[in-house]
């Protein structure tokens, strides 16, 4: 593709986005959720590997991985059936609950099978974010091009600088901080 065709396609993701309310709430929501999955990794990875070493850092991804994978196959059925909205604001709300939560068992020195577990159900809430966009996203452009495409290269332009604000965050405090400013978002 020309470079004058990948500016005229940024311009009008652009437009899209900043004449579209529910497509600019879509794209804010997906930063946040880039943010916070992106501040969840590094934390979690940073706090198991002080409690456990390497080998619970690994274990953590793991269950982290294996809960997306087991939740994959249903997040498309959830998404037709019930609507992407209430998918991702059911997921929104479940993966802000599981990072407060992760948050308080660090904050208690529980055991780390507690925040493991968390990290797995932290997964399954990820994964349920991509088809309820995916519904939620064509209704709302109705462009003769591609809105998927338009769109979906200002979903996944936040994704750097929201982690390093996490960084940041992280580097100035302690891991409780990075998942109760995750939380937040």
């Amino acid at each position: 593709m020309k470079r004058g065709g990948r500016v005229t396609q940024a311009l009008e993701s652009l437009r899209l986005i900043h004449g579209n309310r529910e497509v600019r709430l879509l794209v804010t929501t997906q930063a946040c959720i880039e943010t916070a999955a992106w501040a969840f990794g590094i934390a979690f990875s940073i706090h198991a590997y002080e409690v456990g070493g390497a080998a619970l850092v690994g274990l953590a991804v793991a269950s982290r991985l294996a809960g997306a994978a087991a939740a994959a196959p249903f997040a498309g059925l959830l998404a037709d059936r019930f609507g992407g909205r209430r998918l991702l604001s059911a997921a929104g709300v479940l993966a802000a609950v599981v990072l407060a939560l992760t948050a308080a068992v660090v904050a208690l020195d529980l055991p780390a099978a507690f925040a493991v577990f968390l990290s797995a159900v932290f997964g399954v809430c990820l994964v349920a974010f991509r088809p309820a966009r995916s519904v939620l996203l064509p209704p709302l452009t109705r462009s003769r091009s591609h809105p998927r495409t338009a769109v979906s290269r200002v979903l996944y332009s936040h994704t750097f600088p929201g982690g390093c604000f996490r960084f940041t965050v992280r580097a100035a405090s302690a891991n409780r901080s990075v998942f109760l400013t995750s939380a937040c978002s």
